[in-house]
């Protein structure tokens, strides 16, 4: 089999979830930008070129949000489906297992990762490492935004700081966001 088909073939779902990627966050973009100019154009704002808008905080906040609602989405699928049954599906344990067995799965082989070799707090963090990175992911997110809400766009802001009083105060105080 040539080089090229057999990459092809050995990471054809990585590469059809990049394309995937790419062809959403490309769509995304087109419709934030002209969302955008919307506004701007309802409230006498000047209109914004397309690469205007893809290094504005406008862009990066929603994308940010829409991946913060899907981190959201496979975090509660992630820890359901290791909380509770489904027969038949390939996520879900068995519901006639025994426990004592599903332990067994995580004993160290010779090509085992190092932490499962090792054990203990390691292999605990390990085995729920998906749960653990869903929880930093989204801890940093909300740490790093704060608890703050601004506006998405200076179109909005007289809007935003109609409906939340000493808004005015805070962003002149801090000049800008």
């Amino acid at each position: 089999m040539a080089k090229g088909k057999r990459f092809l073939r050995d990471n054809g779902l990585s590469i059809a979830l990049l394309v995937l990627f790419g062809l959403s966050l490309i769509g995304h973009s087109i419709a934030g930008h002209l969302h955008s100019n919307e506004e701007a154009r309802a409230h006498g704002q000047p209109l914004s070129s397309f690469g205007q808008y893809l290094s504005s905080g406008d862009f990066l906040e929603s994308v940010f949000e829409n991946w913060e609602s899907e981190f959201l989405q496979m975090a509660a699928y992630v820890l359901l489906a290791a909380l509770l049954f489904q027969r038949g599906s390939g996520e879900s344990r068995d519901p006639d297992a025994n426990p004592a067995e599903e332990e067994d799965d995580l004993k160290a082989e010779p090509d085992s990762p190092a932490s499962v070799k090792r054990g203990g707090l390691r292999l605990k963090l390990y085995s729920h490492s998906l749960s653990v990175t869903f929880a930093l992911s989204l801890e940093s997110r909300r740490t790093w935004a704060g608890d703050r809400a601004r506006p998405r766009s200076p179109a909005r802001a007289g809007a935003a700081s109609a409906a939340r009083p000493g808004w005015e105060a805070r962003g002149s105080a801090a000049g800008s966001w």
